[in-house]
């Protein structure tokens, strides 16, 4: 987001933030045209000292990454949960159990 940490903290709540984590997940294997330029450069150096070249495709060239998939809506006991764990994790605040006052 090109924002300092502080900034973005200030303008975006810990909802938003887990829904745009979800979305940059689904993202990262999206290709755009620099990458499949950088591919083709690499695909063609390889090309050029092996003894079959027409084995060689663009597509083992473009990287993929393996990421976990994650539910896209949360119910409102998960997102508080969610929300719990993450104001708990910065204030320092170790979990109730329950039955515990």
């Amino acid at each position: 987001m090109h924002l300092p940490v502080s900034v973005c903290k200030a303008l975006i709540s810990a909802t938003e933030f887990e829904d745009w984590k979800v979305i940059l997940r689904e993202r990262v294997n999206e290709h755009d045209a620099l990458h499949y330029y950088l591919a083709q450069i690499a695909c063609e150096v390889r090309r050029s000292y092996i003894k079959r070249p027409n084995r060689v495709k663009l597509k083992q060239f473009l990287l993929t990454f393996k990421v976990p998939k994650v539910e896209r809506k949360l119910s409102g006991k998960q997102r508080i949960a969610r929300s719990k764990a993450a104001w708990g994790s910065i204030l320092g605040v170790k979990e109730l159990k329950k039955g515990k006052g």
